[in-house]
């Protein structure tokens, strides 16, 4: 593994690599910029009413708590900085909680669709999974979804967050605004796909790598450091996951080389539009209306 390292630092330096990471940080900072799109589409889906800037703004600094122990720091900055900008708490949560279900939900399709080719061709036989394996646990998933929030809706003590729900999923407008978060969602998970591949062009020099393979291998890998509780933004299970489905396309010293680089270009990304955030001007007037 010495061997691999010493490799992958040579490829580290290589100025094709500097030059891609560059790149991953625009390519990184649109996608924050999608993800913050989404969330703000969700809480007005919710009948929130929250400006652009203000969403920015919260969801850009919070979002950096990712990387304490625990990994729920930004779920908490988050709802703090929304109740300081007079949002109602629990609208907040909520959106927080529909936004987790709808990225891993998206991200879970989007394994099924460009994971084919790389189940079939690099997965062991004994623990091969097939797609429809896959889209079968989402279907068993959304069902048992609805029946949790059908029992929610019948307990008195979670009364105001059922009744957020409900306006969600009866109001045109509040489908509308989920749709337009999903695709949000898919066009952030794009840009980053695009960021490891680019990187991946760089350490290898070559331009034969399979995309839906990079795009699979950042959709587990992400899925599986977003998942694991207690691992700061994913830190080690990310990159675990990454090498060992990378290895599978490219030399270990490549796999280990882009692993690395792509997450110094995801903290680079994560520290520069923080302080955006905090450049950003803060809104004269922050209101919250929660429709009934």
């Amino acid at each position: 593994m010495a061997h691999y390292w010493t490799k992958s630092s040579d490829a580290i330096w290589h100025p094709a690599v500097a030059l891609s990471i560059c790149c991953s940080l625009a390519l990184g900072a649109a996608g924050y910029f999608f993800s913050a799109a989404s969330w703000t589409q969700i809480c007005r889906a919710l009948g929130l009413d929250i400006n652009s800037v203000t969403a920015c703004r919260i969801y850009f600094i919070s979002q950096f708590g990712k990387y304490l122990p625990g990994n729920v720091a930004q779920h908490a900055g988050r709802l703090a900085m929304g109740v300081r900008e007079k949002l109602s708490g629990t609208a907040v949560a909520t959106s927080q909680l529909i936004e987790i279900l709808l990225v891993i939900g998206s991200f879970a399709v989007l394994a099924t669709i460009v994971g084919s080719s790389y189940l079939t061709q690099w997965q062991p036989d004994v623990i091969r999974i097939k797609p429809w394996q896959i889209l079968l646990a989402i279907t068993v998933a959304v069902f048992a979804s609805l029946l949790a929030l059908r029992l929610v809706r019948r307990w008195n003590r979670l009364r105001h967050f059922s009744d957020l729900i409900h306006h969600l999923i009866a109001s045109r407008q509040g489908i509308t605004h989920l749709g337009s978060a999903i695709l949000l969602i898919i066009a952030n998970a794009a840009t980053t796909t695009l960021c490891l591949y680019i990187i991946a062009i760089a350490v290898t020099g070559s331009h034969a790598l399979p995309v839906m393979d990079i795009s699979f291998i950042f959709i587990v890998s992400w899925l599986a450091g977003f998942v694991t509780p207690g691992a700061p933004a994913g830190l080690g299970v990310r990159e675990t996951v990454m090498l060992a489905m990378l290895s599978q396309i490219m030399g270990m010293s490549d796999a280990v080389a882009t692993s690395l680089v792509f997450r110094i270009a995801t903290t680079g990304t994560d520290l520069l539009i923080f302080f955006l955030g905090l450049c950003l001007p803060s809104p004269r007037r922050s209101a919250s209306t929660v429709i009934p």
